[in-house]
């Protein structure tokens, strides 16, 4: 039977490197990674276990050669569980699995064609984190997220490492 003393809500966010995979085959000029970040909801169970509710910015990557230029922006919504593991005084590792709903957007500029397009798709993430309590309450994490994207067919991977922090009410 679950104790009501360890239930807790807790918010955080954090700010870090957005990657996305981008053909980059036969262009001048290939950038993929952005500054990316994400925010967090989350609901202690357990000492060890939490329910969360994540956005994710996986940021932009773009691509220019002499045929012309596209770009590749991703967000996510999802729900995911959070087990802990405190390793040392204060410091905790944190595995954190979900399903999200990836947004992609691309957008092309080209000699023979311009557009946008866009997709959304439920994908699987994949989180792994550190935190060290600071205070009564906070939290500092770095964590690393993973999951995929698809647009137009075309599916590749995100990843989104972050340094934050999160406050337990």
């Amino acid at each position: 039977m679950m104790s009501v003393a360890s239930a807790q809500l807790y918010l955080g966010g954090g700010m870090g490197q957005a990657r996305l995979k981008l053909d980059c085959s036969d262009v001048v000029l290939c950038d993929k990674t952005d500054t990316g970040g994400k925010g967090y909801v989350g609901y202690q169970i357990t000492p060890v276990l939490a329910l969360e509710g994540t956005y994710f910015n996986f940021g932009k990557a773009t691509r220019k050669g002499p045929g012309g230029s596209a770009s590749l922006k991703s967000t996510a919504i999802g729900v995911g569980v959070a087990g802990r593991a405190e390793v040392y005084k204060r410091v905790t590792v944190v595995g954190r699995p979900g399903l999200v709903t990836v947004e992609a957007k691309g957008a092309v500029n080209a000699a023979t064609l311009v557009g946008t397009s866009n997709s959304s798709t439920p994908q699987v993430y994949f989180g792994a984190a550190a935190e060290v309590a600071l205070v009564k309450n906070v939290k500092g994490f770095a964590v690393a997220h993973f999951s995929k994207t698809e647009l137009d067919g075309e599916s590749g991977s995100v990843r989104l490492v972050t340094v934050g922090l999160q406050y337990g009410f």
